[in-house]
């Protein structure tokens, strides 16, 4: 499907969405928020770590795959979080650009030029038939109640410098955003309720931290201004952050 896409990123977001009818216990994450743009091989378990081959194989193959139905598209940068083996020459030679290793993140780096770059060979007619394909059988893959938890997860991940919205979190699970609240509701949840869980618990280890002032929390939740996440907080927990900050360091050693 990448060969078929219309751009670099377009291949590369079909590549995430599509990945769970491959392979369920590995996630791709894709974070288009800034510049650049970055690709990730995440592990659903184990602390997020996949193994050295596979993390190798599965940036190699997206790179080659992409390349080959687009002009040759740069990296800035490859990560990986193993550590460097005693020869690089073939990472360098494949993905031609510095390879790192020992990082926080197996990673693909992506300048936004770069991801906007247009495939050479666009098959439009052959892209809609996949597309509809593979969504059908996305809808059949087994939804359970550890959707909520990578659903909370995502959100989490977004939060941190992303955008936490229903629709780019679906995108990342492999669904569309109404089957993500569908699945959602079927277990009793809504990502809205989802949203909150995680920004309260996250506002509270912010509200923990004595340097961090009120409005720059707000800010890091995603908050307009400083009135909407005290409304917000409150409605949460029933007193406002400055209140909750001075309980926290109250009860702290």
């Amino acid at each position: 499907m990448g060969t078929c896409a219309r751009t670099v990123g377009e291949a590369f977001r079909y590549s995430a969405r599509y990945f769970p009818l491959i392979n369920t216990a590995v996630r791709l994450s894709v974070d288009e928020a800034g510049d650049p743009v970055t690709f990730d091989v995440i592990g659903e378990s184990g602390g997020g770590a996949v193994s050295r081959p596979y993390a190798e194989f599965c940036l190699a193959m997206f790179v080659l795959h992409v390349r080959s139905g687009s002009v040759p598209f740069p990296l800035r940068e490859v990560t990986f979080t193993h550590p460097s083996p005693p020869d690089t020459s073939e990472h360098v030679r494949v993905f031609r650009c510095p390879v790192r290793f020992g990082a926080a993140h197996t990673r693909l780096v992506i300048d936004r030029a770069a991801w906007a770059i247009p495939s050479s060979a666009v098959h439009s007619e052959y892209l809609s038939v996949l597309v509809e394909h593979a969504d059908l059988l996305l809808a059949k893959l087994p939804r359970g109640p550890g959707l909520v938890e990578r659903t909370r997860r995502a959100i989490a991940e977004r939060l941190r410098g992303g955008d936490p919205s229903l629709e780019c979190v679906a995108r990342e699970l492999g669904m569309s955003a109404r089957s993500l609240q569908r699945h959602l509701n079927e277990l009793g949840s809504s990502f809205n309720e989802l949203a909150d869980e995680v920004r309260e618990a996250t506002a509270r280890l912010y509200l923990a931290q004595p340097d961090m002032a009120l409005a720059e929390v707000g800010y890091l939740l995603g908050f307009a201004d400083q009135s909407a996440f005290n409304r917000a907080f409150k409605r949460w927990t029933g007193v406002t952050p400055k209140q909750a900050r001075l309980h926290a360091l109250r009860a702290s050693p």
